[in-house]
This record gives structure tokens, C-alpha cells and sequence, in this order.
């Protein structure tokens, strides 16, 4: 391989963390999910462990949890149902992950914060 392509591919890939190096921190904040097929739900994580969204008119409150560093459980507020969501990749402000399912892949951007949003 010619050493400007090695760059090239070192310099792609350097900001890609693998599932085993994300934490409870990189999730807290406020997320779009659905990006993959424009099917958009917004939800914020918080740093107590609490999380709420909506997607289209639908409103979902409860909390949440990385299990093992490359799974996120969340579990609804009435305590009755919880999600296993695989956690594949993570790159700053980009989760690629795997639907409860286990076939569905889904990408979920981070928002930015602005100066005077709330704390998560």
C-alpha cells in the first residue's frame, strides 16, 4: 500500500472507537435516533441515569444503563419492558447500533449543546 493511502486510512479510521471503549459519559446528552432511515426520534440521557423522548407523537420516560460497555438498557418507567440495544461502534457524536431485534441497524447522531441549554 503507497504511504499517502496508509495516511489517508490511518487518519479515517483514528476516530472511530470500538464499542468495548464507550462509557455511561458518552451517552449523556441529547441524541437524534433514526438517522439511517430518516424514522427520527429524539431522546436526551442524563447523567442520573433517567431518559425521556418522543418519537412522532408518542412521549417515553424511564432510565437506563450501559451493561457490559457495549450494551444500552433501557428500561420504560412502568418498570414492565426493557430494550437491549448492541452498541457497534462510537465516534464522538455517532453511535451505530443494533436494534432490539437484532436485525435493524440504526445510527444516532448527538446533538450540540448550545450556550444556556439545560444540564444533563
Amino acid at each position: 500500500m503507497k504511504p499517502a493511502l496508509v495516511a489517508i486510512v490511518f487518519i479515517a479510521t483514528a476516530g472511530i472507537t470500538a464499542a468495548a471503549d464507550f462509557t455511561a459519559n458518552d451517552l449523556v446528552g441529547a441524541w437524534t435516533l433514526g438517522v439511517a432511515d430518516k424514522n427520527y426520534a429524539y431522546y436526551t440521557f442524563r447523567s442520573d441515569h433517567t431518559y425521556n423522548g418522543s418519537e412522532g407523537d408518542m412521549l417515553f420516560e424511564g432510565k437506563w444503563r450501559v451493561v457490559g460497555r457495549s450494551r444500552l438498557k433501557k428500561i420504560l418507567l412502568t418498570g414492565s419492558r426493557f430494550e437491549l440495544i448492541v452498541i457497534d461502534s462510537f465516534a464522538g457524536d455517532t453511535l451505530r447500533v443494533t436494534l432490539p431485534d437484532g436485525k435493524k441497524k440504526d445510527v444516532w447522531k448527538k446533538m450540540p449543546r448550545w450556550r444556556g441549554s439545560p444540564k444533563y
